[in-house]
Formats: C-alpha cells, structure tokens, sequence
C-alpha cells in the first residue's frame, strides 16, 4: 500500500517509466498539449505532495487520496475525473478526483509555490472524464459550480478570474484561472 507521499512517488514513477509514458503521452496528445510526458510525471510528482500537505493542514488523511493516484486510472476506483494543470509550460500535473473534486483545493493549488520555477499556481487545468467518455452538459453545469465555489472560498471576485471553456476540445473543460 501507498502510505507515504515518498511510497506513492516511488510505485508511481515505476508504473510510468515501466509503460514508457504511453499513457501520459496520450493523454498529452488528446488535450493537444506538448508531447512532453516526462514534464507531466516532473509536475504530478511535485503537485501530489503539495495535495498531501494542504490535506494535513486541513486534517484530512491522505491515505485514500494517494490510493486514488494511480498511474493507471482504471486501477483507480471511485475517480471520476482527470485535472491536467499546466504549471506555466515547466511542467504539468495530473490528478484524478471523484465527480464532487474533493480530491483537490484548487483554490490552495493556484496559491501553492514552486519554488524551481520561482512561480506560484497554475496557468489553466483540463478537467476530462477519466473514462474517456466526454463530459455531458449536467456535468460541466455541476463543475463549473464546484469550481467556483471552490476558487471564491479562498479568493474574491476582485482578486481573479477564471474562464470555462468547453469548446477547446470536444468533451473536455478548459480552466483558465489568473490574478488581477
């Protein structure tokens, strides 16, 4: 079992290389992002533990959340969805989440330091159905109220601003989030 962020790490990091990154690759592919896996597994590997953390804060266990983390997402039960966070073109993160994305604080996210790259946050996260399916109308009306929810607990209206875009790529729900 994953108990330790560095456990995770270590089996998740196995998986990846172990499938060549073809999974990462596609999924790159299908969000016509760069074919950069090697950046996606650098960025889910720094934003994972970041997850842990805001979890301990909160005194939520962290457990079930890296149970979730699988390199595989068919491996993965009770995940609904796939997040991509682009980590300003130095990296990408992927997290895989239930229907109500409790996995992840955005809000904590797009606050969160990445002290290499001398940057805070995110640029914009994909939000894909993680089995492939594309997202239904119902779904995206419910997301787009998680979401911001989410983002307005931490922050104001007059402190960012966030765009829904669906028609980027058929079946899939861009998020753009910035300061003002």
């Amino acid at each position: 079992m994953k108990d330790s962020p560095e456990q995770w790490e270590q089996k998740f990091r196995e998986d990846a290389e172990a499938d060549d990154f073809n999974l990462f690759r596609n999924l790159l592919q299908k969000l016509e992002m760069p074919d950069s896996p090697e950046l996606l597994l650098k960025g889910t590997l720094m934003v994972i533990p970041a997850c842990c953390a805001y979890k301990n804060i909160d005194n939520h266990p962290i457990r079930e959340f890296l149970r979730h983390q699988s390199y595989h997402p068919i491996w993965s039960k009770d995940t609904e969805y796939t997040l991509i966070f682009n980590l300003f073109g130095m990296a990408y993160a992927r997290i895989l989440t239930s229907a109500e994305l409790t996995s992840v604080d955005l809000a904590d996210l797009f606050d969160h330091p990445w002290h290499e790259f001398k940057k805070s946050g995110y640029s914009y996260f994909w939000l894909t159905r993680t089995d492939g399916h594309p997202l239904t109308v119902e779904e995206i009306d419910q997301i787009d109220k998680t979401v911001t929810e989410d983002l307005y607990h931490d922050y104001s209206e007059e402190e960012i601003a966030f765009d829904f875009d669906e028609s980027a790529i058929k079946g899939c729900l861009k998020v753009q989030v910035q300061n003002l």
